[in-house]
């Protein structure tokens, strides 16, 4: 991965767990006077340089090492940022090797492929790869992974672009109808919904949207290949 991805990274997270929500808004909080600065630098059109870094870093605790050499963790461990869940506040630190995953137990994150709210489903044409980053939550530890979710159907339980974790459930006769469940398919959809039994077919459930205005979908238990209960939301600001 070259310095501009990691950036594009970086830039991608402070958006998705900060109230600047727009290269604009960034450029702003970073007292640029041009508000193109930050998708410029993206764009390529700017070169990445020490003072950009500082800035970044000063606001938004990015570790300006990981940006250049891609060594360490993304965000700094000693300035991590509290970031607002469904009912919690989580202290989290970025991860970025498997070495360090093997030895703290940290949860790993997809975000590159993300699990959709809405009822155009995310269609994945090749197997789970290597996870994006990891994440330290020690309170939810014993998840299995964690997913970026896109769409509006679970709003405002689960908003567009938070991150749901979730504990893998091997044997279905364990689910518990009612919860929430991350859903992957034989035939490449993920999904987040709730997991409700079927009206007449004990062979197929229904994936059921918090909202009300987003149809339920009905689904072969057989065309479940993977599915896990959600742990926690972490939503966007």
């Amino acid at each position: 991965m070259e310095s501009k991805e990691r950036l594009r990274k970086a830039v991608d997270f402070i958006k998705s767990s900060t109230k600047d929500k727009t290269n604009a808004a960034i450029s702003k909080r970073l007292r640029y006077r041009s508000l193109n600065y930050v998708a410029d630098m993206l764009g390529g059109s700017k070169e990445i340089n020490p003072v950009f870094l500082d800035k970044l870093s000063s606001e938004y605790s990015i570790n300006k090492k990981w940006i250049i050499e891609g060594s360490g963790v993304m965000i700094l461990p000693k300035d991590s940022k509290s970031v607002v869940s469904t009912g919690i506040h989580e202290e989290l630190i970025l991860v970025s090797d498997s070495k360090t995953f093997e030895k703290e137990k940290k949860i790993p994150v997809y975000e590159s492929a993300p699990a959709t709210l809405s009822n155009i489903e995310s269609y994945r044409d090749e197997p789970y790869a290597e996870p994006d980053f990891y994440l330290s939550i020690p309170q939810y530890r014993h998840c299995d992974m964690i997913t970026r979710a896109r769409g509006d159907s679970m709003h405002p339980l689960i908003r567009n672009m938070a991150l749901v974790g979730g504990k893998r459930i091997y044997d279905f006769n364990v689910v518990i109808f009612g919860d929430i469940y991350i859903v992957h398919t034989s035939n490449g959809i993920e999904t987040i919904k709730y997991v409700h039994p079927h009206e007449s077919d004990p062979e197929q459930v229904l994936l059921v949207p918090y909202n009300g205005n987003a149809k339920s979908t009905p689904i072969h238990k057989s065309e479940i290949i993977r599915i896990y209960q959600a742990q926690f939301v972490l939503n966007p600001l």
